[in-house]
């Protein structure tokens, strides 16, 4: 028998290494298979690669626009246009502008490109799109000039051409530029101040003398007026006395004379006297049982309204 078992080990290990011989060679074919048309694909992407790269110059696409609601804004700015102004430039309404120099949306690939170019517009070149007269430009040093010759502060200065303070500062800092109506507005303001008569020097006198003695009656009524404020304080604080004091007299105390405080025993006694067991007593003192046991254990000891309550059971 054991002859006959080693012959069938061998027989069955001799055909499982002819099997998966077999299984290997098929395997091995397939790879090799798939290797070569792995390869073809590589040099066929590899050239068509190179085949668009090529072309690109040709064919450039156009350079997408990265928007942001500061970079709208900034354009408006720089280009000094009303948000009514940019939306005729972009070819949108005005909700639509300003929505999207909100943040609230944002436009989409046809006017980005739109964007993109009215960003590299000059300022004449936003007037001649927009149709209206190209008025001479003006630097931040002839707003300084023209706003000090007028004798006007930034303040006052901007007041006269409806902006804020900080648009002025702006212009004369040279950050920023006026737009077409404020430049308009600044010339003309220059222009009247040149034709306007040179008053005479005894004229000019005679305004500085009167503007300080306006000045000097003004500083003297406010050093005047704290007198009677002090005088109404005064009557007032007397009045306030004299109603404290009535009031002290009818008054009664505001908080009672403390309690003394109650040992473990003493509560103990309160109790077997009143003839209540625990819980009766918890519930007319409001408490809870636990708390009246800590109190007769020693635990803890009543304070406030619960010591109160001990003391009318007396």
């Amino acid at each position: 028998m054991g002859k006959v078992e080693n012959a069938l080990h061998d027989l069955i290990d001799s055909r499982t290494k002819r099997a998966v011989r077999d299984a290997l060679v098929d395997l091995t074919a397939q790879v090799r298979t798939m290797a070569a048309e792995l390869a073809a694909l590589r040099a066929t992407l590899a050239a068509r690669s190179e085949a668009s790269v090529a072309a690109a110059p040709e064919t450039e696409a156009p350079t997408m626009l990265r928007f942001s609601k500061r970079m709208l804004k900034s354009v408006r700015k720089k280009l000094s246009l009303t948000q009514k102004e940019l939306a005729q430039l972009l070819g949108v309404s005005v909700v639509t502008a300003a929505a999207w120099e909100g943040g609230k949306s944002t436009p989409r690939a046809a006017k980005l490109a739109r964007i993109a170019q009215v960003r590299g517009f000059t300022r004449a070149e936003a007037d001649a799109a927009l149709g209206r007269e190209v008025s001479p430009g003006i630097s931040s040093v002839q707003v300084r000039t023209i706003r000090r010759q007028l004798g006007l502060s930034q303040a006052r200065f901007a007041k006269k051409l409806g902006v804020s303070t900080g648009s002025v500062n702006a212009w004369e800092a040279g950050r920023t530029r006026p737009g077409a109506a404020r430049r308009e507005a600044i010339f003309a303001l220059a222009a009247g101040a040149s034709e306007a008569p040179v008053p005479e020097e005894g004229a000019t006198a005679k305004k500085a003398a009167k503007k300080a003695a306006r000045k000097k009656a003004t500083r003297k009524t406010a050093r005047k007026k704290p007198a009677p404020r002090r005088a109404a304080k005064k009557t007032g604080r007397k009045k306030a006395a004299v109603k404290k004091a009535a009031a002290g007299k009818t008054a009664k105390p505001r908080t009672a004379p403390k309690p003394e405080a109650l040992n473990a025993d003493a509560i103990r006694q309160l109790r077997s006297a009143a003839g209540l067991s625990q819980v009766r007593m918890a519930k007319k003192l409001g408490v809870s049982v636990n708390t009246i046991s800590n109190w007769e254990t020693g635990r803890s000891t009543p304070r406030g309204g619960s010591l109160r309550k001990l003391h009318e059971m007396k």
